[in-house]
């Protein structure tokens, strides 16, 4: 992201603790901790497992577990730039022998990882010591750098079996830490160092040397510290016992936000109120320098908009220009030898991303500002959490919460968020990641700490209609038509940008295959709007096959064909974590079949609403000629975020449409032509 690099940021990310409180039964914490003093590292070495250790072959606190460590140990060395990993874990079922294969965390290229060493142990005692080598594999390359994995497996695993290893990082550029107290697997005990290399010295406006304190937030359950050495070196330590592994739910919210974690960053300032104040001013100075607008986009600016335009036909002239440039972020990024060759220097204004007519998501929104500037707009940058990557923390003071930049407009006296970094988002609307985050925006009054809303359910709609012709023996044909709005049809968009038309019509089929009864099969007659960001994404489908089954005389067919394959949404009776939907939505499906004279229906589901107040509602009808029957079905889901507490009316909820939604039209059929 530009102009951030001049500020104070460290590592991970998250929103409002208050959230997560039901996370477990043990309370969260946050607090801010500040530091000036610390402590000294040991040496990693083998670790004889005792007689319990060898025979154990459960744990009661995770029943069927397929394994646990017995021990992890993390020791950060800033001060000589690596960090020491110590793992020893338990094999306790066939699944849990996987763990056998060890992917070591990614290493870019200042990274080297050293002193990889590891064994197996048997029930019997008997070890087994890792003697290959490890694979390095390449996980991606881009401008000149790389990114590699060291990948190995350790030997002769066994049910029951304990398995060790350790290995180095060393980093000339070692960052500050985040503490993960949770993993997939129960821990049993883990112990974690961190000595950072300086606290740092920072500069005030008037000239003034402030001395750095060394900050860490901590998310812990109650009993678990941080300890403080008070020695000549400053050091940090942690020790935790049977930390429970992360659940694993359907529709959690980023898993890096709800485990037990502490979070370490460098600051003068004595309270979030006054980082976020201050370094909010250099991060808005730092942008607008950037922003301008400058000359060119101020005559530039001239030939997209006239003077008696209003704000809004302003507004959608600009973003349609935006939308005309190529996205780095969707195709690629160029070297620094290719902007060469083609006269291009560094970037340092909105004006040298005029002159090259690409630029990537971040600066794509910057550039739309300063055309929205230049042609008289209010116009503010907000610089926002991924909600697929964490959650904002106002008392995580550091910028690497920021991931995107997003756009605010004045409108007629009126704020709307634009989001033009995200290709073919539609105007006046934000992507889904963006939509119920959190961030630092700039204002009138300065830069503060802001949230987004989420978008009106019914902006997220994905309407299919299918109108299918009926024969004697329950086979169907027909079309079906699907159109998507906001978050539907961007992702829709999205799949596109990845290949070519092709593709885009095998996976468009392979999900509405997914819908329907087994027995048929679709093919796509047509797509429209793939690129018009302000139209509805729309696909034509051809259907056929049987939908029907034969019960004697009659025939069962589905009142929704689009639900035929629906599962329990929520199978389970107990929740952990909140439920996040990504997005509001309103689904809507309308299915009409035309009958054949020899049949006629029988027994039509009842309509019926279900609602939850302020959170969803379900309502399904049908209507019917002499010669037709079509039933509607619409779920408006109005919150895409719901805690724990709400999940057993939610549950409830689910659980009625779902029922509704298997229940059958019931046909009358002939023993033979003719017959009634």
């Amino acid at each position: 992201m530009p102009h951030l690099n001049q500020l104070n940021s460290d590592s991970a990310s998250s929103l409002s603790i208050a959230s997560f409180a039901s996370f477990s039964s043990r309370p969260l914490r946050s607090i801010l901790c500040f530091c000036f003093f610390l402590p000294s590292l040991q040496a990693q070495h083998w670790t004889d497992p005792t007689p319990e250790e060898l025979a154990l072959t459960s744990i009661p606190q995770v029943p069927g577990a397929p394994a646990i460590y017995l021990d992890k140990q993390i020791v950060t060395d800033n001060l000589n730039h690596h960090t020491d990993y110590s793992y020893r874990l338990k094999i306790l079922t066939e699944q849990g022998k996987e763990y056998a294969n060890i992917e070591l965390p990614p290493n870019a290229d200042s990274q080297s990882v050293r002193d990889i060493a590891g064994r197996t142990i048997h029930r019997d005692g008997t070890i087994v010591p890792f003697t290959g080598k490890p694979y390095e594999k390449l996980i991606s390359k881009a401008n000149g750098s790389t990114l590699k994995q060291k990948v190995f497996s350790l030997p002769a695993v066994e049910v029951g079996s304990i398995l060790e290893y350790h290995y180095s990082v060393i980093d000339d550029y070692l960052g500050i830490p985040t503490w993960y107290l949770q993993s997939g697997l129960f821990t049993r005990h883990q112990r974690l160092v961190y000595t950072p290399q300086s606290t740092g010295d920072y500069r005030t406006k008037d000239g003034t040397i402030v001395p750095g304190k060394m900050v860490y937030v901590p998310i812990l359950p109650a009993g678990t510290n941080v300890k403080v050495s008070n020695r000549a070196i400053l050091s940090f330590e942690l020790e935790a016992q049977d930390m429970l592994p992360l659940p694993n739910e359907d529709y959690m919210p980023p898993i890096n936000s709800l485990g037990y974690r502490v979070m370490f960053f460098q600051t003068p300032y004595i309270d979030g109120e006054e980082f976020w104040t201050k370094n909010g001013e250099f991060w808005s100075k730092s942008v607008n320098e950037f922003i301008g607008p400058a000359h060119g986009v101020t005559e530039f600016v001239k030939t997209l908009v006239l003077p008696t335009d209003t704000d809004d036909q302003k507004a959608k002239k600009i973003y349609a220009y935006i939308m005309s440039l190529e996205n780095t972020d969707y195709t690629r990024e160029r070297t620094e030898r290719e902007d060469k060759q083609q006269g291009f220097k560094q970037i340092k204004s909105t004006d040298d991303l005029l002159k090259r007519g690409r630029a990537n998501s971040d600066q794509l929104t910057l550039l739309f500002v300063a055309l929205a500037r230049a042609s008289g707009l209010k116009a503010y940058v907000m610089g926002i959490a991924d909600r697929d990557q964490h959650i904002w923390l106002d008392s995580y003071l550091s910028f690497r919460q920021m991931d995107d930049y997003i756009a605010i407009l004045n409108i007629a006296g009126k704020e709307v968020f634009y989001d033009p970094g995200q290709r073919y988002c539609e105007p006046g609307h934000l992507a889904r990641v963006h939509a119920l985050s959190r961030g630092l925006r700039q204002s009138d009054t300065g830069p503060i700490l802001a949230s987004t809303a989420s978008a009106p359910y019914d902006s997220n709609k994905a309407s299919k209609i299918a109108d299918l012709k009926l024969d004697e023996t329950g086979n169907a044909a027909g079309t079906i038509t699907a159109t998507y709005t906001g978050v539907p049809a961007l992702r829709w968009r999205h799949i596109a940008l990845l290949g070519d038309t092709e593709s885009l019509k095998e996976q468009l089929c392979t999900e509405m295959q997914a819908l329907l009864p087994t027995g048929t099969r679709v093919e796509v007659l047509s797509i429209e709007n793939v690129t018009g960001y302000d139209q509805p994404f729309s696909v034509k489908f051809h259907m056929q096959g049987h939908i029907a089954t034969a019960a004697g005389k009659r025939l069962l067919i589905p009142a929704d064909i689009f639900e035929a394959n629906e599962k329990p949404l929520f199978p389970s009776a107990k929740r952990e974590t909140p439920i996040d939907f990504l997005y509001t939505s309103f689904d809507a499906h309308a299915v009409r079949y035309t009958l054949p004279p020899t049949l006629k229906v029988e027994i039509a589901p009842e309509g019926q609403t279900y609602p939850i107040p302020a959170t969803a509602v379900y309502t399904f009808r049908t209507a019917q000629t002499p010669n037709t029957i079509t039933t509607y079905r619409n779920l408006a889901s109005a919150k895409s975020y719901v805690l724990p507490n709400d999940y057993p009316a939610l549950r409830a909820f689910y659980q009625k449409l779902e029922a509704k939604d298997q229940e059958n039209i019931v046909l009358t059929r002939p023993t033979s032509a003719g017959t009634n």
